[in-house]
């Protein structure tokens, strides 16, 4: 009986520690950078990206996607910027980052991050909490997405018109619906042991025997 018992104490233990790990990798997993640290250079997002004479002002340019760019101060969402003997500017949704001259869209594959069990995201047309809403996705939904020169947002690639989301909105590791069912099972495996130990006790028991 003291065999059993401890045979059910050490299978309970292992699962609730297995299940605590799993928590604790999902409290402090990040996602990465779209774009490396370091010496970045900067580069059109978007197929003919417009160059402007001002913000706000004229189209003087068509940037290809994937273009690189000189890009200079940045105010109220606009780069001032260089594109070959151009000078003009460029938002900065418009634009993303990358190292080592690397002239691709560097893409990342994550999960969404809801701010509370059964509640949505929110995909904005534009990296603005103002901006409209164009989707609103549940947590755990795969998505991609790629720097856009936010410090705020990423944008949302291969669901059509271009969507943006918070960055503190996606994960790499378990959203929190994911933890709920991991401590659900956790603490429903643990209870399987106990009962089943129980079960054995009270069978083995001679107090029982012949009942």
């Amino acid at each position: 009986m003291d065999k059993l018992i401890r045979c059910a104490a050490v299978n309970a233990a292992i699962v609730l520690v297995a299940v605590t790990a799993c928590i604790f990798a999902a409290a402090v997993g990040s996602v990465p950078s779209a774009y490396a640290s370091g010496n970045e250079a900067a580069y059109a997002l978007y197929p003919d990206t417009p160059l402007y004479s001002a913000p706000g002002g004229d189209k003087i340019a068509a940037i290809p996607q994937n273009a690189e760019l000189t890009l200079g101060t940045l105010s109220g969402g606009w780069y001032e910027a260089k594109y070959l003997d151009l000078e003009g500017y460029v938002r900065q949704s418009d634009v993303y980052f990358s190292a080592g001259g690397v002239a691709g869209v560097r893409v990342i594959s994550v999960k969404v991050l809801a701010d509370g069990v059964g509640m949505r995201v929110a995909l904005k047309a534009a990296p603005d909490a103002m901006s409209e809403t164009l989707e609103e996705i549940g947590d755990g939904t795969r998505i991609e997405i790629v720097e856009c020169g936010s410090d705020a947002y990423y944008r949302v690639v291969g669901r059509g018109d271009p969507k943006y989301i918070l960055k503190e909105n996606v994960t790499t590791s378990l959203t929190r619906n994911q933890r709920v069912a991991m401590i659900i099972i956790g603490i429903g495996a643990a209870s399987l042991i106990a009962a089943l130990a129980m079960v054995y006790v009270i069978r083995n028991n001679p107090k029982y025997k012949g009942k």
